[in-house]
């Protein structure tokens, strides 16, 4: 039939295009005036006055009063009361509730026709006339007499019927009934009409009986205020009650919709009742009270859920358990509607108790699992830190789950205390149950540093890199164990290909996570649970599967103020903080550096994070020197940045490290350093500075510490120099770019130092200051004992020579033997002192007296090493320095030496010539390497005192050298 109905309005579009009228004007047949299309505003009454015409019942139709005027003016498209007209309201009343009028449905906004001689005769009382741009399927014919408009009964060429059926509720908040039409039109309903068998029509009206989907209902005069505080218009039903329904008419765009619904009876109601007292389970049986009921009521009664016999009016029960029950009642003559009791069975028992650790309600002792379910099947009501929610119903909280698990994603637990005061009321029982809820388990949990850090970074514009870190030093990403350098991260031990390549993934920290979650989670993230709530912590969410970690939560963040030190070449990375109070800290887990363009940079171990070290690349120095790749794309903003916060995730919680420290730009890569400086002798008072790259606008100044020092643009220009190694430092003037370092160093050929055998130290050599001996001990760099080496600073350095001089006897390199041969290196000085150490009784250390005379032996005072730039070793035969040697070609005496025709004194080898060679065949006796004979041993007593010892070595090296005359 809606076919049909297209059907004619396609005829009806083509006759009216072949004719001379516009579309939608079309002549009046009797009087030849035209015919206008259009929606009005029309009343309920003036709606529906025609199509009740010659109904049994009388109908009276005003306008719908609402305080929800919310609703009341939900009358748009696809809203609620699509179709209705309704306008706010003031100064209209009250309602039943007491709240205050605000709105009013007048009526329905339908289509219509009329004449334009009569829609003129309106002038502006035209009812809302809105022209439609063709002719409606369906329409009311509106005519104007006298000043007044009537409305016919819709036109409908094609009106439709039906078969459906109804479901009566006689219980329902909207009225006395609600009645649920099958087969009924979708779409907008304008109005509904009830047919009864008696002839009679009931016209219904918008909020008052008709809601969304076509569902309806009304009021006789028993229920008299609907669940808004509404007042139900009843006057118009009470004459249903007691009758049978024959159709339901809908009236609708496409006009009439008649569903035949069968015979539905309105059984009669009444303001009376039955009731039931609220009785102890112990009982075994309850009274009926009955209020108002007919005495033509004939009751036939029934309790679902419950093993009862009735008797007159009580009844009595076995087996029963506490909760509430419904008592039903039917009117056995079927005049009557059925009326209900509710009413509870109780009890003084207490089935359940809270386990913390399942985070659930269990069977108390002494009780059933049966007993604990109806337990929970009768909660009614929990409160939360004091506030009830309900457990059923509209707008209901659950908390407890049928299974009797607390429902840790509840509302009431959105702010994520530690812990929840709940009581929990069921129906039926007399007592509550009290207990204390822990929302959360303690634990740690693996966390890849990505998820770890997603949370902190949030907010952060950059994209930070934060895979897991791959190396090839295994064993250090093997070092998380307590006290070790990666404590607190979890790596790929055991993996496959871990013995070639450590990775280190993320990091074990402490986790608070919901029961459900972890239940959820499973074996992910190996979880271990604690017993103790940790310092610090983050929450673990899961929502559709996805495994969240949320900012760290500290209850007592901390906030330091820093000045860390910042270094950009070093083999870590182009920027190296480092930050002196982060080893009182603890474990470090995460650090994040905040900067002051708003940026955040996550560092991870190994890359980054060293103990009290921070460091990354921004892409010069890209790989660690050991094969591992520097990931440096999101650090790029960091070159030239400010970094203005620190932030350590610790054991102990969250510490924020303000600082306001520049990070100066980079142009150049570790080890290849823009400046240099040529190492000169110390005395030479100047020395060359090259400098290979530096930006345009660098403003270079230098300095060196230590040294009494000027500057040019390629030279250092210095006085009264110590020997050693210096440090020259190239910096930016302007503060903009990085220092640029470069070591140099001053050199000397003399020998301050000497070795005391009796204090077991370095002393002051003849002719030198105390202050050179210093100088000398402060720059040592290596002591050899035995051909081994071993450095004097950094890293595994092991010290022999203490800063005052002395032996550290204790040293390991002495733990085995009794005699050692020491080399010592000091930067600036290019002869090593070298002399024994020993720890023999004195007399093993003397030669036998038939090897050498008594009067030239050296005395045990005497036993002391040669400065070490003339004791050669034992197999040296030839000097070492080049600056003493004599050349093939040398026939004429030089500085320093003296022929065999003279004293002979220093010259010890009988070659005419006073050198090193002299010095090393001196020494070599002094050692008990060589013997001398009685010509030679004369040669050697240098300062004439009848012997032959160290002191005769520091007087004849003082004379190759120039510094002394000999004799």
């Amino acid at each position: 039939m809606k076919k049909a109905k297209s059907i004619l309005g396609l005829t009806v579009c083509a006759a009216l295009a072949a004719s001379a009228l516009p579309m939608n004007i079309i002549a009046d047949a009797a009087t030849g005036d035209e015919v206008l299309y259009g929606t009005m505003k029309i009343p309920y009454a003036e709606f529906y006055a025609a199509e009740l015409e010659g109904a049994s019942n009388v109908n009276v139709l005003d306008a719908v009063s609402s305080a929800t005027d919310r609703k009341s003016l939900m009358t748009g498209a696809g809203q609620m009361f699509e179709g209705a007209w309704s306008e706010a309201v003031t100064d209209a009343g009250v309602n039943g509730a007491g709240n205050e009028i605000k709105a009013k449905i007048y009526g329905v906004v339908y289509p219509v026709a009329i004449t334009k001689a009569d829609l003129d005769a309106l002038g502006e009382n035209n009812y809302g006339f809105a022209e439609l741009t063709a002719q409606p399927v369906s329409y009311k014919q509106a005519t104007v007499s006298g000043g007044n408009v009537t409305f016919s009964k819709v036109i409908d060429s094609a009106p439709e019927t039906v078969e459906g059926s109804a479901k009566l509720s006689t219980s329902t908040p909207w009225g006395d009934y609600l009645l649920n039409v099958t087969d009924k039109p979708s779409g907008i309903i304008y109005g509904i009409i009830i047919d009864t068998a008696d002839g009679g029509k009931y016209a219904l009206r918008h909020e008052q009986n008709i809601w969304r989907g076509g569902e309806f209902s009304w009021s006789s005069g028993i229920k008299t205020v609907e669940a808004h505080g509404n007042y139900l218009e009843y006057e118009n039903f009470v004459t249903l009650m007691g009758k049978t329904v024959t159709d339901v008419q809908f009236i609708t765009a496409d006009g009439y919709v008649t569903v035949d619904v069968g015979n539905v009876y309105i059984p009669v109601k009444f303001d009376g009742g039955v009731s039931v007292a609220n009785t102890a389970v112990s009982a075994g049986k309850a009274d009926i009270v009955k209020d108002g009921v007919p005495a033509d009521y004939k009751a036939d009664y029934s309790v679902e859920g419950l093993e009862a016999q009735f008797y007159g009016d009580s009844f009595t029960f076995e087996n029963a358990s506490a909760g509430s029950y419904t008592l039903t009642v039917k009117d056995a003559n079927g005049k009557y509607a059925d009326l209900s009791a509710s009413f509870q069975l109780t009890t003084a028992d207490m089935p359940a108790v809270y386990d913390d650790e399942k985070g659930a309600l269990t069977t108390a002792e002494g009780f059933t699992e049966e007993d604990l379910n109806n337990f929970i099947k009768n909660i009614s009501s929990v409160s939360v830190e004091g506030k009830a929610y309900s457990a059923s119903g509209r707008g209901a909280t659950k908390i407890v789950g049928t299974d009797g698990v607390i429902i840790d994603s509840a509302a009431p637990f959105a702010d994520n205390k530690d812990s929840y005061e709940i009581e929990v009321t069921a129906t039926g029982f007399e007592n509550k149950l009290s207990f204390t809820y822990s929302k959360f388990v303690y634990g740690t949990m693996n966390i890849p540093y990505a998820e770890f850090y997603a949370a902190e970074l949030k907010e952060a514009p950059n994209d930070s890199c934060l895979d897991a870190v791959s190396s090839a030093t295994v064993t250090k990403t093997t070092k998380n164990g307590k006290g070790e350098l990666f404590e607190g991260t979890y790596n790929n031990a055991g993996e496959e290909g871990s013995d070639t390549v450590g990775k280190i993934y993320g990091v074990t920290y402490p986790v608070a996570v919901t029961r459900s979650a972890a239940a959820e989670i499973g074996e992910q993230y190996s979880f271990a649970a604690s017993e103790d709530k940790p310092a610090a912590y983050k929450i673990v969410t899961v929502k559709d599967g996805a495994v969240t970690f949320a900012e760290v939560t500290d209850s007592e963040p901390e906030s330091i103020e820093i000045s860390p030190k910042v270094e950009t070449d070093t083999k870590r990375g182009d920027y190296m903080l480092t930050v002196k109070e982060a080893s009182d800290l603890g474990v470090i887990y995460g650090v994040i550096i905040k900067t002051a363009d708003g940026n955040s940079y996550a560092l991870r171990h190994e890359q980054n994070i060293w103990r009290n070290e921070l460091s990354w690349s921004v892409g010069y120095l890209t790989d660690d020197g050991k094969g591992n790749p520097l990931e440096y794309q999101s650090f790029l903003p960091t070159d030239g940045a400010t970094v203005t916060e620190i932030v350590y995730i610790t054991e102990n919680g969250v510490v924020s490290a303000k600082t306001d420290t520049y990070l100066p730009k980079k142009f150049y890569k570790y080890k290849e350093t823009p400046v240099s400086v040529e190492d000169a002798e110390a005395t030479a008072g100047k020395t060359a500075i090259t400098v290979t790259e530096k930006p345009e606008d660098y403003d270079a100044v230098y300095s060196v510490e230590g040294l009494d020092c000027g500057f040019s643009d390629s030279a250092v220009f210095f006085t009264d120099a110590q020997p050693g190694e210096y440090t020259l430092v190239m910096s930016d003037k302007n503060g903009v770019y990085e220092s640029a370092k470069a070591t140099f160093a001053l050199t000397t050929a003399d020998m301050p130092a000497a070795y005391d055998k009796e204090s077991v130290s370095l002393t002051t050599a003849e002719g030198f200051t105390d202050e050179q001996l210093a100088a000398y001990i402060r720059n040592i760099t290596a002591v050899s004992v035995n051909g081994t080496e071993y450095s004097a600073s950094g890293k595994r350095a092991t010290v022999i020579i203490k800063a005052d001089g002395t032996l550290d006897t204790e040293a390991s390199p002495f733990a085995e033997g009794d005699s050692f041969e020491v080399a010592v290196k000091s930067a600036g000085y290019t002869t090593e002192l070298t002399f024994t150490y020993s720890t023999k009784p004195e007399d093993e250390d003397k030669p036998a007296d038939e090897d050498k005379p008594t009067d030239t032996e050296p005395t045990k005072d005497e036993d002391e090493p040669k400065p070490a730039d003339t004791e050669p070793t034992e197999d040296e035969d030839e000097p070492k320095p080049a600056d003493t040697q004599p050349t093939d070609d040398e026939t004429e005496p030089k500085d320093g030496d003296t022929t065999a025709d003279e004293s002979r004194k220093g010259d010890v080898n009988g070659d005419g010539k006073v050198n090193v060679t002299d010095v090393s065949r001196i020494a070599a006796y002094v050692k008990s390497v060589k013997k001398l004979d009685d010509d030679e041993m004369k040669c050697a007593d240098i300062n004439g005192d009848g012997k032959v010892n160290v002191s005769d070595i520091s007087l004849l090296a003082a004379y190759v050298k120039g510094i002394k005359p000999l004799g």
